[in-house]
Parts: C-alpha cells; sequence; structure tokens
C-alpha cells in the first residue's frame, strides 16, 4: 500500500496548470505560499545569495510552484514545513548521498532501489529526478547547480516526511 498523498494525476494536472499561467497567475500563487508554506518560499528566494542566477532561481520556483500546488489540490491538510524540518531532511538527504560516495555499481543501485521503495511521495521523486536529469544534461554545470538540486530535492523530501 502506497503512503503517497500527491497521486500521478495530480502532479500531472499541476504541471500543466503551472505550465499555462502568466506571471500574474504566479504571483498571487506565490502569496499564497508566503501565507501557508512562508519557509518552503524562503528556501527558494535564498538562491541568488548563493551565487544561483535569476534564470536558475525562477526554475527552482517554478518546481516549488508545481509542488505547491500538488500540496493544494491534494485537499490534504498539510504542517508548515518549518526551517527545522527542511534542516532535518537536509541533512538526512546529505547523508545518503554521503552514504553512497564510493560504493561498487551494484551496492549504488540497491541503495538508490532502496530509497525509492521507501520514498512516500514515488511521483513527486520521479519527477524531481526527471528535471534534474535534463538540467544536469542540457547545461554545463557550475558551482551554484548543488544549490538547486539540494533545493528542490530537499523540498520533496519534505512533503513526502512531514
Amino acid at each position: 500500500m502506497s503512503l503517497s498523498r500527491i497521486s500521478s494525476k495530480i502532479l500531472t494536472k499541476a504541471i500543466h496548470i503551472i505550465q499555462s499561467m502568466d506571471l500574474n497567475k504566479k504571483g498571487l500563487l506565490i502569496d499564497d505560499i508566503h501565507k501557508t508554506q512562508p519557509a518552503m518560499l524562503a528556501s527558494i528566494l535564498v538562491l541568488p545569495t548563493l551565487g544561483v542566477s535569476m534564470q536558475k532561481t525562477e526554475e527552482a520556483l517554478n518546481f516549488l510552484l508545481v509542488c505547491f500546488l500538488c500540496m493544494t489540490l491534494s485537499e490534504r491538510d498539510w504542517p508548515q514545513i518549518t526551517e527545522e524540518i527542511q534542516e532535518k531532511q537536509l541533512q538526512r538527504f546529505i547523508a545518503q548521498i554521503c552514504f553512497t560516495d564510493g560504493l561498487n555499481n551494484s551496492l549504488l543501485t540497491h541503495s538508490v532501489q532502496q530509497f525509492i521503495k521507501q520514498h512516500p511521495e514515488k511521483h513527486l521523486l520521479a519527477w524531481v529526478s526527471m528535471q534534474t536529469t535534463q538540467r544536469l544534461s542540457a547545461d554545463v554545470m557550475d558551482e551554484s547547480d548543488k544549490h538547486i538540486f539540494l533545493s528542490t530535492w530537499n523540498l520533496v523530501n519534505c512533503i513526502a516526511f512531514c
């Protein structure tokens, strides 16, 4: 039995809605995020201070918009994802990444499969994985990309484990 609160149908709907929104509608949604999940918004708005370009910050912001709209469309009661929750999930995720460092291919594959199997929001996880893979293959990576990677994956983990 899946613990997922965000179905593939909800995720697909959220992606299509965000893609069709103009800047004014996105601004109104950002206002909603600010009211209900301010720490999630702050985790993206801080990116330029970490050297992330405005274009890449906008991409991360669109990712947040999809995640937040998924939460809204799920019609569930979501706890406020605080800075403390974000920090805890970030530490957990970094520890998982460090654990896989140096593993041979077989153990690495097993570790990744176990992570996916245990993740409550598999649809959202698959989407962020696909977006990250496309992002990494489309551009020459720079130092700021790690901040985008960590912030977007951390949002998914916060949603999944809150």
